[in-house]
């Protein structure tokens, strides 16, 4: 995985690696539970890739928003899907808005800071990559005309690409 704009560069390995890290770090430091929402405030860069592959494998569900969201959208999003968690940037925009959409909710939501090249720790074990009926989905945002939550399993994500399951 490459970003086109600063040219950094993940192996499908550090990838899977950094990823895992993430899935056990959610479940074990911050004791999430299967079903959880994770919100994510990031760009389009590879980090946010290895975000969303660590959440799913936690079991977890995602509502990502839009990285120029203003404080009062983010707000929302965070209140209405109960994210127990923000992943965010530690840029100065960002990381403001995300702070101050945080402080609005009036609840001790922790907030992680994605870095630009984490560091590679090793795990002794694997993880299983198969993709089973009930994992975990996206709530993307909320259906403008009824305010429901527009659910996307991850089977749902990629059934439009040609890759073998």
């Amino acid at each position: 995985m490459e970003c086109s704009e600063t040219g950094r560069k993940y192996s499908y390995e550090e990838v899977r690696c950094k990823a895992r890290n993430l899935s056990k770090y959610l479940i074990k430091k911050l004791k999430l539970q299967k079903g959880d929402v994770v919100a994510i405030l990031s760009p389009n860069i590879p980090e946010y890739m290895i975000t969303c592959l660590g959440i799913l494998e936690a079991g977890l569900v995602i509502t990502s928003m839009n990285p120029i969201y203003t404080a009062d959208e983010v707000y929302k999003q965070l209140v209405d899907s109960s994210a127990k968690v923000l992943i965010t940037l530690n840029d100065g925009a960002i990381s403001k808005t995300a702070k101050t959409a945080v402080k609005m909710t009036k609840k001790q939501l922790p907030i992680i800071v994605i870095k630009d090249k984490m560091s590679l720790t090793p795990l002794r074990w694997s993880c299983d990559f198969k993709i089973k009926e009930d994992m975990s989905k996206f709530i993307p945002l909320k259906e403008q005309t009824t305010g429901q939550d527009l659910f996307c399993s991850f089977k749902n994500i990629i059934s439009s690409e040609k890759i073998p399951i």
